[in-house]
């Protein structure tokens, strides 16, 4: 049966943002990955590092294979054969900038600090709203380029998620966890792997081209968790070295709130209905801490069997957190799930119909 839960961070209705980045080069990082390599935690820690120094860095995590040989939650996503189109057979091993050609992890720092001190070829203005009611993602980007560029220039537009709990695999050298926290995963290539043009011919310094999308979010993502991302590239004969990213842009898809810890937004012990319900064979449950507390979250048959434990008397930050339950093995029915603190306890009822 696979399990994970999600971490969520704030919840909010509507909003409209515009944000600008100058002329610093914030480049990318793209990595393959997966919830069964030994090595990828490490690969994992080493991206968090960059972020420490260089935090405007956009990092992608593609999570695959996408082969009925790897277990892995998150293999399958709109665009997923990038991992091929960029030659990432060895995991972890990533891409820099798309310059420096496919790299094992222990060279990702030098060439992010390299590319960064470049100068950057386009100037990003992005306008993104968000309506949490239908779900509807609407992203404007204006770029600007900063000096006469002669290649066709491609634009990216990506979502990808953050604090996704799920089991990592690894070794002595590179420990996983039963409740690693994965970031940057890649969730859709909403243009396609390879974008699409933004400009082609001779794109004039100081001359704008824009694009428009509009995206639905999935249900089984948490908005509160996940970004918007922009990248533009030069197209070339090689996409792993010789098609150079001119400038990346991130950011919340739902803005987040205050200032301080978002993970500390919740202000009551809860536990919410499944839904769907009835399901088969997914479902989600939402509970949130008000303070850091000890949990279990325990799913029981009708008999008072217990099935599944999600949540086993682990110490969990105040936040908003998502359940998926995966009900595959189980028969149809009702089953009863507990949310258990010391300061808290309820249950609810879920009926899985095959």
């Amino acid at each position: 049966m696979k399990k994970f839960f999600i971490l969520i961070v704030i919840a909010v209705s509507l909003f409209t943002t515009v944000h600008i980045y100058g002329q610093s080069n914030n480049t990318i990082l793209e990595y393959c990955t997966g919830t069964w390599c030994q090595w990828c935690p490490c690969g994992d820690l080493i991206a968090d590092n960059i972020l420490q120094t260089r935090p405007n860095t956009l990092i992608l995590a593609y999570h695959g294979p996408n082969s009925p040989s790897y277990n892995d939650p998150w293999k399958v996503f709109n665009g997923n054969e990038i991992i091929t189109l960029l030659g990432l057979n060895a995991y972890p091993t990533g891409v820099i900038g798309r310059q420096s050609g496919v790299q094992s992890r222990g060279a990702w720092s030098g060439w992010v600090n390299v590319l960064s001190s470049y100068d950057a070829g386009v100037n990003i203005n992005v306008t993104k709203s968000y309506n949490s009611g239908t779900r509807q993602l609407q992203v404007t980007a204006n770029a600007t380029a900063l000096r006469n560029i002669d290649s066709t220039a491609k634009i990216n537009l990506v979502v990808y998620e953050d604090n996704l709990i799920y089991p990592q695999v690894g070794n002595g050298s590179c420990p996983g966890s039963q409740t690693w926290v994965h970031k940057w995963v890649v969730r859709n290539m909403v243009n396609g792997a390879l974008g699409e043009d933004l400009s082609t011919g001779t794109w004039t310094a100081n001359t704008l081209k824009s694009k428009s999308w509009t995206t639905t979010l999935d249900n089984a993502w948490s908005a509160e968790n996940c970004r918007v991302a922009l990248f533009v590239y030069l197209s070339g004969s090689s996409l792993t070295s010789g098609s150079p990213v001119q400038q990346t842009f991130k950011d919340y898809i739902i803005a987040p709130t205050g200032v301080g810890n978002k993970n500390e937004t919740a202000t009551e012990f809860s536990l919410s209905q499944n839904y769907p319900n009835p399901f088969n064979p997914t479902t989600n449950v939402h509970f949130t801490l008000p303070k850091e507390s000890n949990v279990s979250l325990k799913i029981f048959d009708i008999s008072g069997r217990e099935v599944a434990s999600y949540v086993n008397n682990e110490m969990l930050k105040a936040g908003t957190y998502n359940v998926e339950v995966d009900a595959s093995g189980w028969s149809s029915g009702i089953y009863f799930y507990t949310l258990q603190t010391n300061d808290f306890t309820a249950t609810k009822k879920m009926m899985l119909v095959k």
